[in-house]
């Protein structure tokens, strides 16, 4: 009973990656994270402040990273996330991804200590959750201003967005900082659209800070923030019937009717060879049943496609990353179809030359 609840349930978690896959390949359809589902984003705000540095460090995965990494949460594989697993994995991946933030001021390396940590699922697209995890870290300020400088190693080979701001508060002026004092992705809540397809990549900054006479503020900041309201994001309310449990038949036969239109709708489009196979039908005085019978495979064979490139997909991405078997996928799907055209030349030229000879 215990195997066949596991294989339900990889079942299930499969179409949820298959809902998002489709999603993201159909233009009309927003995504929940705008970089794509397998991103996995960072913000770091680094505000100085009296005789203290604060640091409020955000890291946002998307659908498929975070899919994974609730496999790892679930210790006990029973597909439930228990408060005390939830708890387990934040404290450990704060202390690692703080290992990886370094803060140097002059020569000094800044230790930074963990204040609080918060984990939250935000909805994404296909039934699939989101993961945000929010640090707030602290560390001592030397006792006079210099050159400083910070560094993000979390997730270098990931893609993704990533911020870095730099702000002066009470008693602190910041100088010939190479990062900005404030934010444009709010936090990783919102990316600017005419940044979507060149995204923000700082992981890095470097400054001057020195001590601002009389107490002043020399940067307009709000104070670091220690509360973590739920992030909310824009889903798919199409994807998002896959997680939806039909109750009844008739429940059963709409999912399927609705299937059959959509299917039939993206069938209209434009793709898919329907012109070649239209030109074939002609050519041949195809009759209906020859239509309909040639409708059937391509859409068994499509639909087997979709289901194995996301099965492919769900597998080699436990070895290899997502973006850097993509690239290879593509290439090899080209090389697949240029094999199959050569080979149908081959045989149409050894046709004509028979009817020569």
């Amino acid at each position: 009973m215990a195997a066949f609840s596991q294989i339900v349930r990889r079942g299930r978690v499969a179409l949820l990656v298959l809902a998002v896959l489709l999603a993201a390949l159909t233009p009309s359809v927003a995504a929940a994270h705008p970089l794509g589902n397998f991103t996995i984003n960072r913000f770091s705000r680094l505000a100085l402040q009296g005789e203290q540095v604060g640091l409020r460090y955000i890291v946002d995965m998307a659908e498929i990273p975070a899919l994974q990494e609730r496999q790892q949460i679930d210790a006990d594989q029973n597909g439930d996330l228990s408060q005390s697993e939830q708890e387990s994995y934040r404290d450990t991946t704060a202390r690692t991804l703080a290992a990886n933030l370094s803060l140097r001021m002059g020569e000094q390396l800044v230790t930074l200590n963990i204040d609080t940590a918060a984990l939250f699922f935000p909805p994404g697209q296909g039934g699939l959750p989101t993961l945000r995890l929010e640090l707030e870290l602290r560390g001592a300020l030397p006792a006079n201003g210099g050159a400083a400088s910070f560094r993000d190693d979390n997730f270098a080979d990931r893609i993704g967005w990533s911020e870095v701001v730099v702000v002066g508060d009470t008693g602190v002026a910041i100088s010939e900082s190479s990062a900005p004092a404030q934010g444009i992705s709010d936090e990783l809540r919102s990316y600017p659209e005419d940044l979507l397809q060149t995204p923000s990549s700082i992981n890095t900054a470097s400054f001057q800070w020195s001590a601002a006479p009389g107490g002043s503020l020399s940067t307009t900041s709000s104070p670091i923030s220690t509360s973590y309201p739920q992030v909310e994001q824009q889903t798919d309310n199409l994807a998002s019937l896959v997680a939806v449990p039909l109750s009844s038949p008739w429940g059963l036969l709409l999912a399927l009717a609705t299937a059959l239109g959509l299917g039939a709708a993206h069938a209209l489009a434009p793709g898919h060879g329907k012109t070649i196979v239209a030109a074939y039908l002609v050519g041949t005085r195809g009759t209906a049943w020859h239509a309909l019978f040639l409708g059937l495979i391509t859409t068994i064979t499509h639909t087997a496609g979709v289901f194995a490139l996301g099965l492919l997909t769900l597998f080699v991405s436990q070895y290899v990353l997502p973006e850097q078997f993509y690239p290879w996928l593509s290439a090899l799907s080209g090389v697949m179809v240029a094999l199959i055209g050569a080979g149908l030349l081959r045989q149409r030229l050894a046709n004509v030359r028979g009817h020569q000879h």
